[in-house]
């Protein structure tokens, strides 16, 4: 699918392998509003939309319930199997949803035992779960606390409970900054939070801000757990934010793909060749970024070159349209070897001309003898095929020996006529070779005449000179 334009229909670039992630954070000074999945799920269903399975997930783990989008947000992100949040972001989601519904402390129960009572209110999640056996639920507070096996001590709260706040100041320290184009806001962001959930993504914000690396710790101590920085970490968590925007508001493409670009970047350095694709299509159609076609071509053929026939094929459509016959023939054979029918599918997204410019480079090393036509049927796929597999040319019939004074005189004639008509890019010497005979096959082709073409004839000269002007590879 290829994009050239940014319009209100304009479908993001995304492998969407999870359901996007609708839920808009507010603003610490907004008052929160709540959904019920149940309702939302059969109103998304109505729809078609893609929402419609993810909010599905949340009604069937936690029933028909009153859920702030913080709350929505984080049962989005832990039901999703295929893109489960990091330990890290799954603390800063909790912590997030406890602040907006205080006492819900029971966030990892999930499942059907964990539904809420339908006669308790729901301003109190923690009292209006109903968890099963097993689950991860707060006891009651009127049961024995269990000693800690290894100190004696009873077990008490206040350390999950401070870590919830912590997670919690993170989040809303980083919504408060997260578009500002202030460097120093990022370092007091990191300043304030030197191993916080989003560091790696201050860093790389302060660093193009700047054009220096920050000044937080390069390495957080031993006894610190690092945030996960891995390739594919980075890929998730920019599919999330572009996920998340592309279900939104067009006015917050923008924002987000500034925020998912250096994420991208960390993931096709690390490997990841389809962060490449996303690279290719925000630059392609200028999300977050000034349109730059010669940039998007790089980008997706480096995701080519990673083993993603989705590189060569989007890299394709975009030099044929730019004109780039030499790299479009090129990046045309690379796909050939890695995909041959990917690569003659392509011929149906492109210009007519780019089948011709795949014939005439296989004519010039001796291995198509067609007409340049465009039409890349059986003789042309035949010589692509002895092309990739690396065996000789077929040999080329001996020419004819050389014509005398007379028959030179009408080949130099007929050359020229060809020339004018565009058929013969060749020499005009008068000697009738290979290359002057293919360019009498290919007018006779566009001509629809029947002249000779192993050697010069008067009737062939006659025939080309009543052609009026340009014959050969027009319609």
């Amino acid at each position: 699918m290829l994009m050239t334009a940014r319009t209100a229909t304009l479908k993001p670039a995304l492998i969407l392998g999870a359901v996007a992630l609708a839920m808009i954070q507010p603003t610490l000074a907004q008052a929160t509003a709540t959904q019920d999945p149940c309702q939302e799920a059969a109103i998304h269903a109505q729809l078609e939309s893609l929402m419609a399975p993810g909010y599905a997930r949340v009604c069937d783990a936690v029933g028909s319930v009153s859920l702030t989008p913080d709350c929505m947000n984080y049962y989005l992100r832990v039901t999703d199997t295929a893109l489960s949040p990091s330990e890290d972001a799954r603390a800063a989601l909790a912590a997030a949803c406890e602040a907006s519904m205080p006492g819900a402390t029971a966030l990892g129960c999930i499942g059907p035992d964990c539904r809420p009572a339908k006669d308790v209110p729901v301003a109190d999640p923690t009292d209006a779960m109903e968890c099963g056996e097993g689950l991860e639920c707060r006891p009651p507070e009127d049961e024995p606390v269990p000693l800690d096996d290894d100190t004696g001590a009873l077990e008490t709260d206040t350390a999950p409970r401070t870590a919830q706040a912590d997670a919690a100041l993170d989040l809303a320290f980083w919504e408060a900054i997260e578009d500002s184009d202030h460097p120093a806001m990022y370092r007091a962001y990191l300043d304030q939070f030197p191993r916080g959930v989003f560091r790696v993504i201050a860093e790389a914000r302060l660093a193009a801000l700047t054009g220096t690396a920050s000044q937080a710790p390069a390495t957080p101590p031993a006894s610190a757990t690092p945030p996960a920085t891995t390739p594919t970490d980075a890929y998730r968590e920019a599919m999330a934010i572009m996920d998340r925007a592309y279900s939104g508001d067009q006015a917050g493409w923008d924002a987000a793909a500034r925020r998912a670009l250096p994420l991208f970047q960390r993931a096709g350095d690390g490997g990841v060749g389809a962060a490449w694709i996303e690279l290719g299509a925000l630059y392609e159609n200028g999300i977050g970024v000034t349109t730059d076609n010669p940039r998007a071509i790089e980008y997706f053929l480096m995701a080519g070159e990673s083993g993603l026939s989705e590189g060569y094929l989007r890299a394709l459509m975009l030099l044929d349209q730019t004109g780039q016959a030499t790299r479009f023939v090129d990046a045309f054979l690379a796909l050939a070897r890695q995909d041959r029918g990917a690569a003659l599918a392509v011929f149906d997204s492109v210009s007519a001309s780019a089948p011709v410019r795949v014939q005439r480079y296989l004519a010039d090393r001796g291995y198509y003898a067609g007409a340049l036509d465009g039409r890349f049927g059986a003789g042309s796929q035949s010589a692509l095929d002895a092309y990739l597999s690396g065996s000789p040319p077929p040999p080329v019939a001996a020419p004819a020996p050389a014509p005398a004074a007379p028959d030179a005189d009408l080949a130099r004639a007929l050359q020229s006529e060809l020339s004018r008509v565009g058929c013969y890019q060749g020499p005009i010497d008068g000697k009738w070779g290979p290359g002057s005979a293919r360019a009498m096959q290919n007018f006779n082709h566009w001509w629809g005449s029947a002249a000779p073409t192993g050697a010069p004839t008067a009737a062939g000269l006659n025939t080309v000179r009543a052609a009026p002007g340009l014959v050969c590879g027009t319609d």
